[in-house]
């Protein structure tokens, strides 16, 4: 045979093969999709709530049986592999984000029918709590679109009940794997989102929400809108907007600022405005009702600060200042002495306010709560952490020093180490008559 007849004939069966392969791969795609639709069993999915920076990601699915909806990332599990390897291939394909998964949220059943009542679509799915690590958001061609959501936004995209709880469980693992111990890098680098879920802790097992709302709701009854500065975790917004047609939360701090989203997503309100900002750095509507709790350094020049307040016209000014500025919270007063060598500073209590206030003119009610702000912990070493943290200890020196101290002063409980922590405040409120 001739060298050209048998160039020829090697062509020709590289055409055929190349096309035999073609139609090879394509058959395997289509007997896929063939299994997809009227499956003979069901089909076992994967899917994650993936968060960064408290915000959820939501895809835009491009194909039945969920074409147009917007859901969480994920996909089938192929012969062979584990969910969890799945779950990173189906997130990396569809975002093309990399991401650590977390634990088993919940199981699903997605099964649908069409116009004769056969089963289409039977899908098992499995969705996991999920954390961005890194990546690109590049949706694949699967996918119309995706982006990262606020959980108070959800509504605004059409996502059905079924998914919302998801995302809420999710949220609610995170909060709680948040709450774990840290490591020494995570507390010197991240300390004030530490400090944020510590203080959401205590405030969970507080009874000052109760205490203060039995003094605020009947003050502002009636009353349709409420600003709250320094809002924190949401201790009285989200409370009040419960009772209130209208709550703007001021919050400089987004670590507390996410953990407020969190809670009044889990309760279902959509009347709060959330503005994660300082006070006097952006321009805020009139309120009929000013509250400033626990923010001593706002009260540091309270002139100037009632100043500022005539822009927002209230009616109604309630301010909340701790009471006795000899009580030692955190154990400062002990601790001082032993570790600087020095007595804590003295800071002013809200008597100075009160003092302030009748030199102007200005009678205000008074009412002396009084309440508990236990500080819970998993075990020493996370109280540990809290205390340097607090004191602002990055070095070793006197770790077995405060162990020591705190063996004796945390109570234990089944469960977890109490620093027990009796408190006092004083509501201080008193009305603007306008002329």
């Amino acid at each position: 045979m001739s060298n050209a007849k048998s160039f020829e004939l090697d062509l020709k069966f590289g055409f055929w093969y190349l096309k035999l392969s073609t139609l090879i791969k394509q058959e395997k795609i289509m007997s896929k999709i063939i299994k997809r639709e009227y499956p003979s069993q069901p089909i076992v999915g994967v899917g994650a709530v993936i968060v960064k920076e408290g915000k959820v990601l939501l895809v835009k699915r491009g194909k039945s049986p969920s074409f147009g909806e917007w859901s969480i990332p994920g996909g089938a599990v192929n012969v062979g592999e584990s969910l969890e390897q799945a779950l990173l291939r189906e997130i990396k394909e569809e975002t093309g984000l990399v991401i650590n998964i977390g634990k088993p949220i919940e199981i699903l059943d997605k099964i649908c029918r069409d116009e004769k009542g056969k089963v289409k679509y039977h899908y098992i799915i499995l969705d996991y709590a999920g954390d961005y690590v890194k990546g690109k958001l590049e949706p694949s061609s699967d996918i119309l679109d995706a982006r990262f959501v606020s959980p108070e936004k959800l509504d605004r995209f059409g996502v059905n009940e079924s998914t919302k709880k998801v995302i809420e469980k999710a949220l609610e693992d995170s909060g709680k794997k948040d709450e774990r111990i840290a490591t020494e890098t995570e507390i010197i680098s991240s300390w004030d989102f530490k400090k944020a879920r510590w203080y959401h802790r205590a405030i969970k097992e507080s009874d000052f929400p109760g205490k203060a709302l039995e003094v605020l709701q009947p003050i502002t009854h009636g009353c349709k809108s409420i600003l709250d500065i320094g809002a924190g975790c949401g201790t009285l917004s989200i409370p009040l907007a419960e009772k209130i047609k209208y709550v703007t939360a001021l919050e400089p701090s987004k670590p507390m600022m996410d953990i407020m989203k969190r809670e009044a997503f889990k309760k279902g309100l959509k009347n709060i405005n959330f503005v994660n900002s300082h006070w006097g750095k952006v321009r805020l509507p009139p309120h009929e009702v000013v509250i400033l709790a626990n923010v001593p350094g706002l009260l540091n020049d309270i002139g100037k600060f009632l100043n500022q307040l005539e822009e927002i016209k209230p009616r109604l000014i309630i301010l909340i200042r701790g009471v006795n500025p000899k009580n030692d919270k955190f154990y400062f007063k002990q601790l001082y002495p032993i570790i600087f060598g020095k007595t804590v500073p003295e800071k002013d209590d809200y008597f100075a306010v009160y003092s302030y206030l009748h030199r102007h003119n200005i009678y205000a009610n008074v009412r002396i709560i009084s309440y508990n702000l236990d500080q819970p912990f998993n075990d020493l070493e996370e109280a540990l952490k809290f205390w340097k943290v607090y004191l602002s200890l990055k070095s070793k020196e006197y770790d077995q020093v405060i162990r020591d101290f705190l063996s004796k002063k945390l109570v234990k409980t089944p469960n977890s180490l109490i620093a027990r922590i009796p408190k006092k405040s004083a509501i201080i409120w008193w009305k603007i008559n306008k002329v």
